[in-house]
C-alpha cells in the first residue's frame, strides 16, 4: 500500500513474476504512484493486471502515467466504465483505455460492455485475484441518490490469496445507510446493518469468501463504509487505512468499529503518517507506530500462508 496521500494504489508482486496494481490514485501534491510501483515492477517486465476501482480521481490520476511508462505492457485492465459525473481525468483514461484495446494493446475489461460477477477470478501461480464487487452503475434498489455515493458504491473490491494467507481491497465501496448517525451509541453502531456495496458482498458471502488476514479499509477510513456487519464478516487481523490530509480520514468511529469487532489497534495501520491532524479523525494517540516508520505498508504471504504486515522503515527506502 503506497503512501500516496488522500488516494490509493496497492502494487501487488504474485508468484512466478506476475504483478497487480489495484488502483493509481495520487494526491497531486508529490507521491506519485509511479515511483512507487517501479520499485516493485521492472520497467521489462509485464503488469499483469490493472484495476481501477471507480471513477475518482483519488484513484487514477496517476493512470495515465503508468500505462505510458508500462506501454505495451499492462496486459489487462478491470474499470467499471461509469462516465456519470465523470472528470477530465477520468475521461482522458477512458479515451486511452479504449484506444489501446482497440489496437491490441491491452484487454480492456470494461463494466459497460462486460460482465465481472462477484467470484470471477484470474489465476497468477498459486495466488489467486478474486472479484467481490463492481458494477456498471448502482441499481435501483440501493436508493442512491448523491453523486459521490453512487460513484463510491460501484467500486470494484477484490481480494488476493495466496496459501491460506489474504488481503481485500475494498477500494470506495459503500456500506452504511444514509442518516446513520457518527454520533450514535457504540453499540448501536456495532448492531448496525450494511449496506448498498456491502450488503451483497456479505449476501454473496457463503459462495464468494470474505473472510481475510488484511482489509484495505474501504473510503480511506470513511464513515459511510466499513459497517459493523461487514467487518464481522471480513474478520480481520490486519487493517490499513490509506488516508491523507484534508479529510479527517481515518474517522474515529470508523476506527472504533474495527476495535470494538476485535482488531488490536496495534494492528490497523495508516498511510497518513506526516499529516496534521484533523478534526473527527482517529486520534494519533490511540495508534502505536515504529519510530521513524514510514507511510507505505508492506505485506508480505510466505508460502506457509503466513501474513505479516509492517510500515517499510521509510517512505522510500
Amino acid at each position: 500500500m503506497l503512501d500516496v496521500g488522500q488516494a490509493l494504489s496497492v502494487v501487488a508482486a504474485l508468484p512466478g513474476g506476475h504483478y497487480v496494481v489495484f488502483d493509481a490514485g495520487d494526491d497531486v501534491r508529490g507521491n506519485p504512484v509511479l515511483d512507487g510501483v517501479r520499485e516493485v515492477v521492472p520497467d521489462d517486465e509485464d503488469i499483469d493486471l490493472l484495476v481501477i476501482s471507480h471513477p475518482d480521481v483519488d484513484h487514477l490520476n496517476d493512470a495515465l502515467s503508468l500505462l505510458d511508462a508500462y506501454r505495451g505492457r499492462v496486459r489487462r485492465v478491470v474499470r467499471t466504465g461509469f462516465l456519470e459525473g465523470a472528470s477530465q481525468t477520468w475521461r482522458r483514461l477512458d479515451s486511452t483505455i479504449t484506444a489501446r484495446a482497440e489496437a491490441g494493446e491491452l484487454v480492456d475489461v470494461n463494466l459497460q460492455r462486460t460482465e465481472l460477477p462477484p467470484g470471477a477470478t484470474y489465476r497468477y501461480g498459486d495466488a489467486f485475484v478474486t472479484f467481490l464487487a463492481g458494477a456498471p452503475e448502482p441499481p435501483d434498489d440501493w436508493g442512491l441518490t448523491g453523486r459521490s455515493e453512487r460513484k463510491n458504491a460501484i467500486s470494484v473490491a477484490a481480494r488476493i490469496s495466496y496459501r491460506g494467507g489474504s488481503v481485500l481491497i475494498a477500494g470506495d465501496a459503500f456500506g452504511r445507510a444514509r442518516g446513520t448517525s457518527e454520533a450514535a451509541e457504540s453499540t448501536e453502531r456495532m448492531m448496525e446493518a450494511a449496506a448498498a456495496t456491502e450488503r451483497d458482498m456479505i449476501a454473496f458471502a457463503p459462495v464468494v469468501p470474505l473472510a481475510s488476514d488484511v482489509l484495505v479499509a474501504a473510503h480511506h477510513g470513511a464513515d459511510d463504509a466499513s459497517s459493523a456487519a461487514f467487518i464481522g464478516a471480513v474478520d480481520p487481523t490486519w487493517v490499513v487505512f490509506s488516508a491523507g490530509e484534508g479529510h479527517g480520514h481515518p474517522r474515529r468511529t470508523t476506527a472504533e468499529r474495527f476495535v470494538a469487532a476485535g482488531v488490536a489497534p496495534w494492528r490497523i495501520l495508516r498511510t497518513d503518517a506526516e499529516d496534521p491532524a484533523e478534526d473527527k479523525e482517529w486520534a494519533r494517540d490511540d495508534w502505536p507506530r515504529p519510530a521513524g516508520a514510514g507511510g507505505d505498508v508492506d505485506v508480505a504471504i510466505t508460502g506457509g500462508g503466513h501474513v505479516f504486515v509492517r510500515y517499510r522503515g521509510s517512505v522510500r527506502d
